[in-house]
């Protein structure tokens, strides 16, 4: 018999065949949803999905058994998993803190911190209150090894943005950009290397991987550089108490703080005493010959440099009138401007190191930022004045005042003679007529 006459036969069968195991698969199925709809719930679903992650059997589990990491590390993690499979509630806080993939990475978004009060918190106790695991938050770094094959695969979709979107391909690929970065929150059995080692042991090897500033809950030691800071710190503190005791004293024996050498090298820390040198007006910068309205340039110029930094780009167009640069609000704060150039940039640092969330950068939020920052570093610039710029100020002119020639006194009130007196130290001069004149070293007043 050939085979075209069995033929009909053969397709019968098949066709028999496939009923009967359709049959029996939509039997099966109603079997197991009659069961599982008895019995199953949201963590049975949980349950079963992590499981089918978490499979040992897969790819990912072969190579994360590969990695080479201490035997306390792999026993963390091995106890890390045991949680989540179970659904134990510090395991899920621990995967819940670490940050996931970036939202918005074709917008530009290469960062997201994770949660990092809620990784530190997590701590794993015995029966007997013993912590057993913390949560360790990490910072993961990954940086493109000179191959932007796989950023020129997304120039389409982030060119959507902006057309000019790539120009900044160089940018992943840079060793100086910092890259993508990723806050990840793991067992503190594990270090800084055994971390890198797991990370290198999935991700290809086109990527660079860094980890970085691992802290927990649990308080480090002082170091001695951090307790030599302390005890400077603590010194000076303790000069500014007793010298203000000592200026307070003395004010109230209506005694003047500045009688004597003795008790002007005592009250130089006092904060009374340096507070008032800040907040003074000087009367002779309120001629009309002084040129008053630097201190409101002063001012503005330390807020521009601040702003300028907060958005990550200098101006140097500065357009205000004289009669609002010569208002005596800026003098206290022109004093102020060398010490809150110097705090400034270290306290933006520290508010960028200390952001445990994404910056979303608008003007808005950086203008926001910028008062922010201009009105800490006036606070800390003052603290930084009244400790080390004035106190050291006044020992200073103490110990080194008789070696200078004393000012000189200007006597007289007429503009023309301040001008001849004051000829060979200034730029500018000013007429009867109250004209501003520039003139050289040698040149004659103007009449």
């Amino acid at each position: 018999m050939s085979f075209w006459k069995l033929r009909p036969v053969v397709g019968g069968a098949l066709l028999l065949y496939a009923a009967l195991s359709c049959n029996a698969l939509s039997a099966s199925a109603g079997e197991l949803h009659r069961k599982t709809g008895a019995t199953s719930s949201m963590t049975d679903s949980l349950r079963a999905m992590v499981d089918a992650l978490l499979d040992p059997s897969s790819p990912l589990a072969r190579k994360l058994l590969r990695a080479d990491m201490s035997p306390t590390c792999s026993l963390g993690l091995l106890r890390l998993v045991r949680g989540i499979r179970d659904l134990e509630p510090w395991a899920l806080r621990i995967v819940d803190s670490s940050g996931k993939y970036p939202t918005g990475f074709l917008h530009g978004t290469s960062v997201d911190l994770g949660a990092y009060d809620e990784c530190v918190a997590t701590v794993v106790r015995d029966e007997y209150d013993y912590i057993q695991t913390r949560g360790q938050y990490c910072v993961l770094q990954l940086q493109l090894m000179g191959n932007d094959s796989a950023v020129e695969y997304f120039v389409p979709a982030a060119t959507m943005v902006h057309k000019r979107a790539s120009n900044f391909i160089s940018y992943w690929t840079d060793p100086l950009a910092p890259g993508a970065r990723i806050g990840i929150c793991i067992v503190d059995r594990c270090s800084e290397e055994d971390i890198e080692a797991l990370a290198r042991t999935v991700l290809p090897d086109t990527l660079k991987v860094t980890v970085s500033d691992c802290v927990t809950s649990e308080y480090p030691s002082i170091s001695p550089t951090q307790a030599g800071i302390i005890c400077f710190l603590s010194c000076i503190a303790a000069m500014m108490f007793f010298s203000t005791l000592l200026h307070v004293y003395l004010w109230f024996k209506n005694r003047s703080a500045k009688e004597g050498q003795v008790i002007r090298l005592l009250t130089s820390f006092s904060v009374l005493r340096n507070t008032q040198y800040i907040v003074s007006l000087d009367e002779k910068s309120s001629d009309e010959n002084s040129f008053t309205f630097m201190n409101g340039m002063r001012f503005l110029s330390i807020a521009w440099i601040i702003l300028g930094h907060v958005y990550g780009g200098m101006t140097d167009i500065l357009g205000i009138m004289d009669s609002f640069l010569s208002w005596k609000g800026f003098e206290p704060l022109s004093k102020l401007a060398f010490t809150v150039y110097l705090v400034h940039m270290p306290l933006y640092d520290l508010m960028n190191h200390y952001a445990r969330e994404r910056t979303y950068f608008s003007h808005f939020s950086l203008v926001t930022q910028f008062f922010s920052v201009l009105l800490w570093s006036y606070f800390l610039g003052y603290l930084l004045s009244i400790s080390c710029e004035a106190p050291l100020g006044h020992i200073d002119r103490f110990l080194f005042s008789a070696r200078r020639k004393p000012p000189q006194v200007i006597e007289s009130k007429q503009v023309d003679e301040v001008l001849m007196e004051e000829k060979k130290h200034s730029f500018f001069v000013i007429t009867s007529n109250g004209i501003f004149r520039r003139r050289e070293e040698e040149s004659k007043v103007i009449e």
